[in-house]
């Protein structure tokens, strides 16, 4: 599948391309080993993946731009941390660099194998032992940094974030 940036397309299937995504994980960001390492085609099928993953975890603020667009950002009615309108004929460059760390995370380790109670990196247990699972160190869907990078564009639901609180952001009119 061919990786499709082009914010509104009907056709987009990523909200970066692999030359920005690069650009800023290899220029502005350490431990980038993983992407590195990957040939373009797996850089984009991240991408594409990351995007994907985004989408259905996150409760986006504002409104779709569009119909036709087949991925749920450019959207209305955003606004970034200091108050300001967010332009709705673009990508945000906060959701540019959350969906490239989170496709340097699934390039590092699939998210989605992850173990609930053994994702600390147990793999097995034996003996005479007592073992007490502290839910906030499970390892989370998306990573915390990814949640950092979004700030004000929305959040991500509770156990995809790695809790069960859902966060709730007000906004003063």
């Amino acid at each position: 599948m061919t990786l499709v940036s082009t914010p509104a397309s009907p056709s987009a299937n990523a909200y970066v391309n692999e030359a920005t995504a690069g650009s800023y994980l290899t220029g502005e960001r350490l431990y980038t080993t993983a992407w590195v390492g990957a040939d373009v085609p797996r850089r984009e099928a991240a991408l594409m993946w990351a995007t994907a993953l985004l989408d259905r975890v996150a409760d986006w603020n504002g409104l779709r731009r569009t119909v036709a667009q087949s991925l749920r950002w450019p959207r209305t009615g955003v606004y970034d941390e200091d108050g300001f309108a967010l332009d709705y004929d673009t990508i945000p460059k906060q959701l540019e660099r959350a969906t490239s760390v989170f496709a340097l995370y699934l390039l590092a380790r699939d998210r989605l194998a992850e173990p609930d109670v053994l994702g600390l990196g147990l793999s097995a247990i034996g003996g005479k032992v007592s073992l007490t699972i502290d839910p906030s160190q499970v390892l989370a869907l998306v990573p915390k940094e990814v949640i950092f990078l979004l700030g004000p564009l929305g959040t991500i639901r509770g156990s995809a974030s790695g809790s069960g609180v859902r966060q709730v952001r007000l906004r003063r009119t």
